[in-house]
């Protein structure tokens, strides 16, 4: 777990967490800050496999502080850059089985 820090400019490019299970919960009021957000794309049966450079995200979360989005770490997803402000995100990625990590798996 950790707790992510935007200042302007900031932001988290297109990735896939490679783990089951992500939870993002926003620390900062939307008032703090303008922008940012959680871009997602479509989930590929590649665990390698990103989205074009310049591709639409499908969807963009912008949920109000205390709010967790929870889903699933394999979908490509990314962080928006914050235009003015400061925009604090609690982010915590696990897996929900036990042994060895199969991406797989998880497709």
């Amino acid at each position: 777990p950790a707790v992510n820090r935007y200042t302007v400019g900031g932001e988290f490019k297109v990735h896939k967490d490679l783990l089951s299970v992500t939870l993002n919960v926003l620390l900062s009021d939307t008032a703090a800050f303008i922008g940012g957000g959680t871009a997602f794309w479509t989930q590929t049966s590649s665990s390698e496999d990103l989205p074009c450079p310049g591709s639409p995200p499908a969807l963009v979360l912008q949920p109000r502080c205390g709010t967790g989005v929870l889903f699933n770490g394999m979908v490509p997803h990314a962080g928006r850059p914050v235009e003015s402000g400061i925009r604090h995100l609690f982010v915590a990625s696990f897996d929900l089985q036990s042994g060895p990590f199969d991406p797989e798996l998880s497709i």
